[in-house]
């Protein structure tokens, strides 16, 4: 037995978290943060919970972009070690994360802890009894004000300092343009454009004034021919769904099953909340119907070979895999 089968042998603990795949990335994120805030640890990509090795589809840039994803998150920015190992024939994304210096770390402005085998987030309360217990400075004005909108910006502030910058530090700012512009190009916030860049895994588009105009430069992705779908295709994983989205959707899909709210939860164990949240996302896609209400609410797929006796009309992938298995005429 090789040492990643022996790590793998021991199960989820304190410094150990098993991942089914990379679209669990807002969980990977969020055992980034907590193994930071501890002692450090590693997350295991292609492990089921209960320790099974399933393995994983390894891109070009897989690895890159799980870097990348992580630095992007978290605040301090967290740089782990990012390896592929072998178990059993198939390929285990290993990420390390090491203890940080400078604690909290935070994914998506919010802290998490590591407790036990499972990562909690951390309440204001704690955040503010740890920094006071260890002595450090915390300097509240550089801390994130999560419910703050630009209208809670004082615009007649924000003109003078336009004014002086440009004079002290030459900053090519005008002090009449709008509050959002000028912070957009002093790379204070971030505009609706770069957000949606950096979501879909693309590059940072440039920014450039010429001759009074304004220039938006984009830089497409190597593969972009592969991003043109084929007609009546739908990619299950661009649209954001998790595992267990896509395994209810696979038994209703090939199974013809029929989920009850009860049911739901007692098969993938979530709660009430997340079973609804789960056949939201589904029915907003078109693929899952919701009849009834209350606790007579059944969930059933929107198109299975089972009820229509014909072939689907549209093909459900996951990634270059396809959902459905079998058809009836």
């Amino acid at each position: 037995m090789n040492d990643l089968l022996k790590l793998i042998s021991v199960g989820e603990n304190e410094g150990l978290e098993f991942k089914e795949s990379l679209r669990l990335k807002e969980e990977i994120g969020q055992a980034v943060s907590a193994f930071s805030n501890a002692r450090g640890g590693s997350i295991l990509v292609g492990v089921s919970n209960d320790g099974k090795v399933i393995g994983v589809d390894i891109g070009r840039n897989t690895l890159e972009e799980l870097a990348n994803y992580v630095k992007r998150n978290t605040d301090q920015a967290i740089f782990p070690s990012v390896k592929i190992l072998d178990a059993e024939g198939k390929k285990i994304i290993v990420i390390e994360v090491k203890e940080s210096a400078e604690k909290p770390v935070f994914f998506k402005n919010h802290a998490y802890k590591r407790v036990g085998k499972t990562n909690q987030q951390v309440s204001s309360s704690e955040m503010r009894k740890s920094a006071k217990e260890s002595g450090a400075e915390v300097y509240w004005d550089e801390q994130v004000c999560e419910a703050a909108t630009l209208e809670d910006i004082d615009e007649e502030k924000v003109r003078p300092f336009l004014r002086r910058a440009r004079f002290e530090r030459r900053l090519e700012v005008s002090p009449n343009i709008s509050v959002r512009e000028a912070l957009e190009r002093l790379n204070l916030i971030k505009n609706k454009i770069v957000k949606w860049c950096l979501e879909h895994g693309l590059r940072e588009p440039d920014f450039e004034e010429i001759a009074g105009g304004f220039l938006v430069r984009f830089y497409a992705p190597e593969d972009i021919l592969s991003l043109i779908p084929e007609p009546g295709k739908i990619d299950l994983d661009k649209l954001g769904l998790n595992e267990r989205q896509i395994k209810a959707l696979g038994l209703m899909v090939n199974e013809g099953k029929v989920f009850t709210n009860k049911e739901y939860r007692e098969h993938f164990g979530v709660s009430n909340w997340t079973c609804v949240d789960d056949m939201k996302l589904l029915e907003k896609h078109g693929l899952v119907i919701v009849e009834g209400k209350g606790k007579s609410t059944v969930y059933r797929a929107s198109e299975s070979p089972h009820e229509s006796k014909k072939k689907l009309t549209k093909k459900l992938m996951v990634g270059e895999k396809r959902l459905e298995k079998r058809y009836l005429e």
